[in-house]
Parts: C-alpha cells; sequence; structure tokens
C-alpha cells in the first residue's frame, strides 16, 4: 500500500477439515484436493489441534463450513458439515453429497449480496 499497490481482501476459505487419525488425515487431503479442483478454498489442520481448538480456528478465519474425520466418519461414508454462519450441522456423504453443499452455500452468499 505504500507503493500505491492495492491489495484485494483475502478469499475466504470454503472449507475447514480437520482429522483425527492418519487414515483421516489421508482423505481430508483428498477432499481438499477435490474441492480445490472445483475452485474452492480449502483448507486442513497440519497443527494437530484438538477438535475444538480447530472448530475455533475456523470460525475466527471466516471459514463458510467445516468438517471433522475420524475413524466412524470414514467407516460410514458420511460426515457433519458444519455451516460456520449458523452452527447447524448437516450430514453428507463423503464422496457426492460435499460439492452439493459447497454450491449451495456459494450460491447463497451470492444471492445475500445482491
Amino acid at each position: 500500500e505504500a507503493n500505491g499497490l492495492a491489495f484485494g481482501a483475502p478469499k475466504r476459505c470454503d472449507l475447514y477439515l480437520a482429522a483425527l487419525g492418519e487414515a483421516a488425515s489421508v482423505m481430508a487431503l483428498a477432499i481438499a484436493e477435490r474441492v480445490r479442483a472445483e475452485g474452492f478454498i480449502a483448507e486442513i489442520d497440519l497443527m494437530d489441534r484438538s477438535v475444538k481448538a480447530s472448530m475455533k480456528y475456523a470460525g475466527k478465519t471466516g471459514c463458510a463450513f467445516s468438517m471433522v474425520l475420524g475413524d466412524n466418519e470414514l467407516n460410514a461414508g458420511k460426515a457433519a458439515l458444519k455451516i460456520m454462519k449458523t452452527g447447524e450441522t448437516v450430514e453428507t456423504d463423503l464422496e457426492s453429497g460435499l460439492m452439493e453443499q459447497l454450491y449451495a452455500g456459494k450460491r447463497d452468499d451470492v444471492i445475500a449480496a445482491l
């Protein structure tokens, strides 16, 4: 800014993933890759935070959604997707339902901005 350069506001994280365990970490990386390929911004907890600390961080940084992955979620193929703005959680399929929810959230943000 001092040199006359303008920087836009940083882009908001669309999905924050917290993984509990090695298998969940591998799945979180795969999900983040898939989400990013669709043009969304995904962050993965690399600091080995507790679930509570991860959710606090996701809220503090303005992420739209958060998800915690562990053995139970991997075995079920589903996880709770938390809508950070409202605190509501929606159970979503890890393979197909996640992208649907992210697109719906993005659409709602665009409509609210009009």
